[in-house]
Formats: C-alpha cells, sequence, structure tokens
C-alpha cells in the first residue's frame, strides 16, 4: 500500500543495503518492471519524453555493479543470469528448457519456483540450471488459485576465478519459515 515514490525510497535502500554486502550485485529486470515501464509511458501521453526510465529512477549506475534490461543475459564467470521468458507446467522442466535455450549453467527467477535441471555435456561437463524461486508473497490477490510458487535464492561463492552456485529453499516449518546458508540457521 506504498506510494510510487514510496516504493522507489524503498527499493534504493534495499540495493544500498545489499551492495555493502555484495562484490558484485546486478539489477535483471523482468516482466514485472517492463510493465511497469509502459504503464508509466502509457500515462505519461505527450510528456513521455520526461519521463525517467526505472533504471534512473532506481539509480541503478551508482547503486550496483550494472544492470540488465528484460529479455537479456549476463554472464558471470560462465554462469548465466536471467530474468527467464520460458515456464513450463512443471518447474524442473522450465529448468530444462532454460538449459536448452542457454547450452550452460545459470539461474532464471521467472517461474517463482525452485528447482534444477543437471547434464552433463560430450566433453564430460557437468552444468546445472537452476530456477531460484522468489522472495515474495505468495498468497497474491491476483492469483485465483494456489500459486505454485516456493520462496527461495541462489547464493553463490567464487573459488580460483571458479562460481559455485547453491540453490537455498526456504523451508515452511511448524514455528514458521527459515533457511540454512553455511551451516548456519535463519528464521523468516
Amino acid at each position: 500500500k506504498l506510494s510510487f515514490e514510496d516504493e522507489i525510497t524503498w527499493g534504493k535502500d534495499m540495493l544500498r543495503r545489499h551492495a555493502l554486502h555484495a562484490k558484485h550485485l546486478y539489477f535483471i529486470m523482468g516482466n514485472h518492471e517492463q510493465r511497469l515501464e509502459r504503464q508509466i509511458w502509457a500515462k505519461a501521453g505527450e510528456f513521455a519524453f520526461a519521463v525517467n526510465d526505472l533504471d534512473v529512477l532506481l539509480d541503478l549506475e551508482n547503486l550496483t555493479s550494472g544492470w540488465v534490461p528484460y529479455g537479456r543475459h549476463i554472464e558471470f564467470l560462465s554462469f548465466v543470469f536471467t530474468h527467464g521468458d520460458i515456464v513450463r507446467t512443471q518447474s524442473a522442466y522450465t529448468a530444462r528448457a532454460m538449459y536448452d535455450k542457454y547450452a550452460s549453467s545459470g539461474a532464471s527467477g521467472h517461474t517463482h519456483r525452485c528447482a534444477a535441471y543437471s547434464d552433463t555435456d560430450m566433453r564430460l561437463r557437468s552444468h546445472t540450471w537452476f530456477e531460484m524461486g522468489c522472495l515474495c508473497l505468495r498468497g497474491m490477490d491476483y492469483v485465483t488459485s494456489f500459486a505454485n510458487w516456493q520462496n527461495g535464492f541462489i547464493v553463490g561463492t567464487v573459488y580460483d576465478n571458479v562460481f559455485y552456485p547453491q540453490l537455498i529453499h526456504v523451508i515452511e516449518h511448524g514455528s514458521g519459515r527459515g533457511f540454512v546458508v553455511n551451516g548456519e540457521r535463519y528464521v523468516v
């Protein structure tokens, strides 16, 4: 129930906090950001030329290592990050389709589900594509039935110029929700 201006301020504050703990912080635009920009431009009418895009409003040039427009990807140490643009009925099927599209290890979040698909190529190199879940509320008003979404995220560690990803599921249990990273338990 925040105003648009409040949401932009909140988003910039969140990026500042994340930047304190990340050596590399990239913002990957998704279909929701693209939809928002289209709405802003449509409502601006003849003043659309004077309206800032979301990357300017969020000050992404100064608050991140870079940003990626919707539909594009970034490669970091041979690992692909993208919002994703494929949805299959079953989550691991989407991970498989994204792997087939990029022929690389990588991660996407478009489906809001947690899953992984692994494959070994003819050079005996193993690849894994991750659907990294979401950190959003799952009981959204616009979802007419239940949403097959899982809360989760990717944590990556770099050793000797190699990126080691881990898919972290937020697990629901009797007393709430939580997850474990590097042996430490976090309660949500």
